[in-house]
């Protein structure tokens, strides 16, 4: 698939306003020990954004600051801020606009157990593009409707919802406004990229 038909395929998804899921696109994957000395090497760095959070849930690095490119949940990991050769082969192969995505706007999300876990289900204020790295993730995308709120959690458990698999290598675009849930069955790695 060439960039024409990812753009043309992207465009089709806005218009329809539903996920589309392009297999096996980005083939080439980090392994877990990339990603992790990737994370060492970032969190130990002097923090460059200012110590504009402060919070219980962000952690602290080996100098005692605040590092706000590290969250923590249960037994999982965000990491925001990320500048990786893998951003720019995303950019590159779905055209995002370099003069507007930068590191800002990609964040790797880790679970270490994959469990079964359900994340809430929300809809976001941007288009979100999601490369699974390591293993496999299940989306949710359940009908859509203006009249719930965005970034909240909404209680839609009982309604229909379609499914989609991402497997490593496969990277799921879901327009502005997708109500979605990620239910996390297996240890996994994913890039973000959420572009407003």
């Amino acid at each position: 698939m060439n960039n024409l038909q990812i753009k043309s395929e992207i465009n089709n998804a806005k218009n329809i306003n539903k996920p589309v899921l392009f297999k096996g696109i980005l083939k080439d994957t980090p392994d877990w020990n990339y990603v992790m000395k990737y994370l060492d090497k970032k969190f130990n760095e002097i923090p460059n954004y200012g110590e504009w959070i402060n919070h219980d849930e962000f952690l602290k690095n080996k100098k005692n600051q605040t590092v706000p490119l590290f969250k923590y949940g249960a037994l999982d990991l965000q990491a925001w801020f990320i500048n990786l050769p893998e951003c720019d082969e995303m950019s590159n192969i779905f055209s995002l606009d370099k003069k507007h995505v930068n590191q800002m706007n990609f964040k790797i999300l880790i679970d270490f157990l994959g469990s079964g876990e359900n994340n809430s289900i929300h809809k976001d204020y941007s288009e979100v593009y999601s490369w699974t790295w390591i293993n496999s993730v299940e989306y949710k995308i359940y009908k859509d409707s203006s009249e719930y709120p965005f970034e909240q959690p909404l209680s839609l458990e009982n309604e229909p919802y379609e499914s989609f698999i991402i497997e490593a290598g496969d990277v799921l675009y879901m327009p502005k406004g997708i109500i979605h849930q990620s239910i996390i069955n297996e240890p996994r790695v994913s890039l973000i990229a959420s572009i407003q």
